[in-house]
């Protein structure tokens, strides 16, 4: 037997024919999309903004600045006001990109080839509707901002998705990755909503790395290798939090993306990965799951929904309050300065 390696009940999962069980479609796909459009995004920067190419951000955001990208709000203007700024906000949004692209349409017709039915062009116009450009929470991670972020991503897919999706097929793939990558944008508007905007696939890719992990506990007695795996994946754990408790007040790393991904993948993971063996402890473990995930989601919406927002780290007072105290404070003094200089 060699080293690190274990008794299996049954076949092997972690064998290498099982991981061509399934063809490849969506981690390829995921990873030509996203590098292109970097690519496509940076060159433009590169050539019109004359910025360094491998310094440049690049992805939908380029050519719809601030319109595809995760925030909650921009210097204390709501971004996740409801109403009818949905409908305008989309409006913008569509002339942005036929301006870039030199599309000759007007708006109106933008929105009939985007939109399409009637019905639910009238869903985004709602009055009661909350979230202002609901769509970000799936085009943020078609940017990226600069090379090494999607050189990175593009490594951690390629070589954590691959596997993954010849074994469990790319439906469970798919659902895992851009589940997790919405939930990774909810919860860094809950944990971290005055940060820059928040681009980049990161979510997804360390719900692959959580997906693993799901796929070694509802699999345990199947994997041959599952002590050297189970080592790597909690020393992959272990780095990114050191690498975030060591992390200056300024990196703009979206962390809370990367641990709503990570738990998104591993609880989604639980409950779609290919399961050999049934237990019944395993039935409860997904229960739990579906309980923690129900429950995180609900506190993220919920807590994205109040204004002022506010982290958890903002103490009693809302961060936007705080700072329009300060502001007032400031233009006060500033004009009773003025006042005294003129006596």
């Amino acid at each position: 037997m060699a080293m690190g390696e274990a008794d299996v009940e049954g076949e092997a999962v972690d064998d290498f024919e099982h991981m061509k069980t399934y063809g490849l479609r969506f981690i390829p796909a995921q990873i030509i999309i996203c590098v292109l459009l970097w690519l496509i995004g940076a060159i433009y920067m590169a050539v019109t903004a004359n910025e360094n190419i491998f310094l440049a951000k690049g992805g939908l955001d380029t050519f719809a600045n601030g319109w595809t990208s995760v925030r909650t709000h921009k210097d204390c203007e709501d971004c996740a006001a409801g109403g009818k700024a949905s409908g305008i906000q989309l409006r913008r949004f569509i002339r942005a990109v036929a301006e870039v692209l030199e599309f000759e349409m007007n708006t109106s017709e933008a929105l009939k080839l985007v939109l399409g039915p009637v019905g639910l062009n009238a869903w985004l116009m709602a009055d009661d509707l909350r979230w202002q450009a609901i769509w970000r929470l799936i085009t943020y991670q078609f940017t990226h901002g600069h090379f090494t972020h999607i050189a990175m991503n593009t490594l951690v897919a390629l070589f954590t998705g691959i596997p993954l999706e010849g074994f469990h097929g790319p439906k469970r793939t798919f659902i895992v990755f851009e589940t997790s990558v919405i939930c990774g944008g909810l919860w860094h508007m809950a944990w971290r909503p005055h940060d820059s905007a928040l681009v980049g696939m990161s979510a997804g890719c360390y719900a692959l790395m959580a997906m693993h992990m799901a796929d070694l506990i509802m699999n345990w007695g199947q994997n041959r290798y599952r002590f050297p795996r189970l080592f790597l994946l909690l020393l992959l754990i272990g780095l990114d939090v050191g690498a975030g408790a060591m992390a200056k007040p300024d990196d703009v790393t979206g962390h809370a993306a990367h641990f709503g991904g990570y738990l998104a993948g591993l609880i989604f993971g639980l409950c779609f990965v290919r399961n050999v063996k049934v237990t019944k402890c395993e039935k409860y473990l997904q229960a739990v799951g579906v309980f923690i995930g129900c429950g995180c989601l609900i506190f993220c919406l919920v807590w994205i929904a109040l204004w002022a927002p506010r982290s958890l780290w903002d103490g009693g007072v809302p961060w936007c309050w705080a700072r329009q105290v300060r502001e007032s404070l400031r233009t006060e003094l500033s004009n009773r300065c003025r006042q005294s200089l003129c006596f």
